[in-house]
């Protein structure tokens, strides 16, 4: 199926410097994912196109934006072989599955060329190829850096006066979107939108005796007057003393783009907050 493809892609490829400039592009052009117009008549045909190797199909063109090879208008994008680059004249898409990164770069991708003479090895990019957008991965991370995760919104019980030694003390975090999740947020560059959804996936609390405990759940806030133990997270300690109880919580940011595809990124962002208790000794009085 690929080599069908390919061959009429070569074909046109061959005849498009002896061909007249178009005026407009052919009707079955398509535009890049989340895009409906790229026909715009270029001003400067043979020039290497309007924007000079910027952006192709997408960015501030708003998508009205055409390629040429030569003085010949082809698809800014094809579904096959990815977005146009004007530098070289080849066609890059995103190499499926990706290789591992370059030198351990976080950066980049690895793309696939399909250039006159066929298709090519992998390359890898720092940047994108000219016209081609970023990573699904890059515009994740785009939009994590755009949107607040919040320090955990510590609560401890009691919160007033000291607690007692063996009495039960409860732990739990205040649940807001920023503190806690879900928090959703996109980017978007060429005509590809990523969606990222970032969520707190683990929460711990370090007590400050040497003992840490686990409450996926968040904790249960404190009834006013309840006697027992927190149903789920909380703690007696066994030493008078003060103590600064440290909670954790870990994010887990899952995205999905808009040309298909998801993923989770590799990033778990943690946020810390820290709250003070005080524990006396029980006294009991005798007669």
């Amino acid at each position: 199926m690929l080599t069908r493809r390919l061959l009429p892609i070569l074909a046109l490829f061959a005849t498009l410097l002896a061909a007249p400039a178009a005026v407009a592009a052919p009707p079955d052009v398509e535009c890049p994912p989340g895009q409906t117009d790229c026909q715009i008549v270029d001003e400067t045909p043979g020039g290497g196109g309007n924007n000079g190797g910027g952006n192709n199909g997408g960015g501030s063109s708003g998508g009205n934006d055409k390629c040429f090879r030569g003085e010949e208008e082809v698809p800014c994008y094809d579904p096959i072989f990815g977005w146009f680059n004007r530098d070289d004249g080849c066609y890059y898409k995103l190499t499926e599955p990706q290789l591992p990164p370059k030198d351990d770069s976080p950066d980049g991708a690895w793309y696939t060329p399909t250039c006159l003479a066929g298709v090519g090895e992998p390359d890898w990019f720092p940047d994108p190829p000219g016209g081609t957008p970023p990573s699904p991965v890059t515009l994740a991370r785009r939009a994590l850096a755009a949107i607040t995760l919040a320090v955990p919104d510590i609560n401890i019980k009691p919160d007033q006066g000291p607690g007692l030694v063996g009495l039960p003390v409860w732990l739990w975090v205040g649940r807001s979107p920023n503190t806690w999740g879900p928090i959703r947020n996109s980017a978007s560059d060429s005509g590809l939108t990523v969606e990222i959804t970032a969520r707190v996936t683990r929460l711990s609390f370090d007590l400050g005796n040497g003992k840490t405990i686990e409450c996926p759940t968040g904790g249960t806030p404190y009834p006013k007057g309840a006697k027992g133990p927190s149903p789920d997270c909380g703690h007696l300690y066994d030493k008078a003393g003060e103590y600064t109880i440290e909670a954790t919580t870990s994010w887990t940011v899952d995205w999905e783009s808009s040309a298909g595809g998801s993923g989770t990124l590799d990033e778990n962002p943690t946020r810390v907050a820290t709250g003070d208790i005080q524990i006396d000794e029980l006294q009991v009085v005798t007669r």
